[in-house]
């Protein structure tokens, strides 16, 4: 065996990469195999298999019965003393932890039985950390709202959220199951506030799942308002905050501006209102805000990034409910419906503002996602301008780093339109026109790919052309093209030194862009504007199976499997040329 493999950490990444692959089930079997391969590859891949575990009730806390009449952890021999170890040597691994209805109160029994003799869950009077701390190292816990009056009961909550909320967790996920009430969501809360300040968990991250209350009808009641903004005015580690729209009232939002280490803020509503345009949250009392919230200069201090996933209509007033939420950004995403085909950009960043409202941003991300299952309306330059002319938006398009714009269907702009975005961001490294294609938005019979969309491209190959001329700076870019019916650009000898390369190379993600036969054409066009040295590379592989596994020539493959295998041969075109030194 490689030395190598003797360093814990270096398998630990290698077997936490293949968690994340996209097979979970298949990979998590994978990972038990290489448990039992030897000891070395058995701790860390148990590292990895136990550290998110999927629910409180898979780890091995036994039951009453299984334990003698008086539980005595320290005397040897013990069935409680064994059955212990057992569990330290799994739960020392757990970092992450769910808790939910599965816990049942047999199993929450066995459960408080870690908690010692002492009544708080976190230390004693003489500070001794608990049996459940040493055993579970937490950083992140998941709490699930449940509508069990078994479960809910007052004590019930308390005491199961004085368990497992330790002082190591960091991460604290509030969820519900389904029916749970503004009520369940205040007693949670309620009981968090009962924890013993010596003994708060210093939590850095907090969300509220937009689901949480999965059908209100009418604004938070006073006493969850109460609650939830008291509660976040304790937490004055917080960097990252998840909110639900419709628990934004005036009083959490002041106490949400006055938050010193708060970093990134998301703001979301459930998928349900934006379908039906509906949203409780009271916008009107703090829309324009309150002269004494507007007066604080402390306000959002730290504040760098900004994620709104709404109805177009309410992004405005997420923007300008506070003139200091925006004036410190540097990445801003936002998330929504396409609007009305009257409507453009402009009226996402009304100019009222006197100072200049986004004069830091230098990541910018919108994605029109859709949650209909009508076509998707069209994105044009008349559409995306507002963006550009400097007005809206109030900040300097050049200073951006990254843009990424995401439809459900290609943007409908020509070379002269991308020619004209490329000219405002001169200091772009990432910037992507990405596609999330829905399946009913394909013709054709499924495949790897299907067929090529309906909607007519008019882009060429010479957009990407455009950015690489006005944008010295790019690394990345993502965009869909017409490389099929649309003429090349003038093609350079794949030998000749290119004369707009840029000095480093550049991965270039074609998504679902059709091409032609001629792929050497198309490969020649790359080594010339880019150099060899870049990678060049289309998605429409992305999808899995397909027709080319039936043979017959490509008049019998799916568009999608003729345009993969064109783009991979680019690929090897380009790369060929680079071992060659060409």
């Amino acid at each position: 065996m490689h030395p190598a493999l003797d360093i814990h950490e270096l398998l630990y990444l290698i077997f936490l990469h293949l968690l994340q692959d996209d097979r979970p089930d298949d990979n998590r079997r994978d990972l038990l195999a290489c448990a039992l391969t030897c000891k070395i590859f058995s701790e860390a891949a148990l590292d990895v298999i136990w550290q998110k575990p999927p629910s409180v009730a898979v780890l091995p806390f036994g039951s009453p019965s299984e334990y003698e009449s008086t539980l005595n952890p320290h005397r040897p021999g013990s069935a409680y003393a064994e059955h212990l170890e057992r569990l330290k040597f799994y739960g020392k691994r757990v970092r992450a932890l769910r808790v939910h209805s599965k816990l049942t109160p047999e199993l929450f029994r066995c459960i408080m039985q870690l908690r010692g003799v002492h009544a708080n869950a976190h230390s004693d009077s003489h500070g001794h950390i608990p049996l459940i701390s040493r055993i579970f190292p937490l950083t992140s816990l998941s709490l699930v709202l449940s509508v069990n009056p078994l479960l809910d009961s007052t004590h019930t909550a308390h005491h199961r959220i004085h368990t497992f909320l330790l002082p190591t967790v960091k991460t604290l996920y509030v969820n519900c199951a389904a029916g749970a009430r503004y009520d369940n969501l205040t007693a949670i809360l309620h009981s968090i506030s009962l924890i013993p300040p010596h003994a708060q968990p210093p939590l850095t991250s907090l969300t509220l799942d937009w689901e949480i209350i999965s059908r209100f009808s009418e604004a938070p009641p006073l006493e969850l308002d109460l609650a939830l903004s008291n509660f976040i005015s304790t937490l004055s580690h917080l960097q990252t905050l998840s909110l639900p729209f419709y628990l934004l009232t005036e009083p959490v939002f002041t106490a949400i501006a006055a938050l010193p280490e708060l970093r990134e803020i998301t703001l979301g509503q459930p998928a349900h209102a934006q379908l039906n345009f509906s949203n409780p949250s009271p916008w009107g009392p703090f829309s324009i805000p309150s002269s004494e919230l507007a007066k604080d200069a402390f306000a959002f201090t730290s504040l760098r990034g900004l994620v709104i996933n709404s109805t177009f209509k309410y992004i405005p007033h997420a923007l300008n409910a506070h003139p200091a939420l925006t004036q410190h950004l540097t990445h801003l995403s936002l998330s929504c419906a396409p609007p009305p085909p009257r409507l453009t950009l402009r009226a996402l960043f009304p100019s009222a503002s006197p100072t200049p409202l986004l004069h830091n941003l230098t990541h910018l991300s919108i994605n029109f996602k859709s949650i209909t299952p009508a076509p998707p309306r069209d994105i044009d330059i008349a559409f995306l301008r507002p963006l550009f002319d400097g007005a809206p938006l109030m900040c300097t398009t050049a200073n951006l780093v990254s843009l990424h714009i995401v439809h459900a269907a290609p943007l409908d702009l020509d070379d002269a339109g991308y020619e004209e975005i490329a000219r405002c961001l001169g200091g772009v490294v990432d910037v992507r026109f990405d596609v999330v294609v829905r399946a009913g938005l394909r013709e054709g019979r499924g495949g790897r790919g299907g067929r090529r969309p309906k909607r007519k491209i008019r882009a060429s190959l010479g957009a990407i052309e455009a950015f690489v001329r006005h944008c010295r700076r790019l690394r990345r870019i993502t965009i869909v093209v017409d490389a099929e019916s649309s003429p090349l650009p003038p093609i350079l000898p794949i030998d000749e030194e290119p004369t707009l390369a840029l000095p480093h190379p550049v991965y270039v993600d074609l998504s679902i862009s059709p091409i032609g036969p001629d792929v050497e054409d198309v490969a020649r066009f790359f080594g010339g504007l880019l150099g060899h040295r870049s990678e060049v590379r289309g998605r429409w592989n992305s999808g899995g199976g397909g027709g080319s596994e039936k043979g017959g020539g490509e008049e019998e493959e799916e568009d999608g499997d003729v345009y993969a295998r064109r783009w991979e041969a680019v690929g090897e075109v380009l790369r060929s040329a680079r071992e060659l030194g060409v």
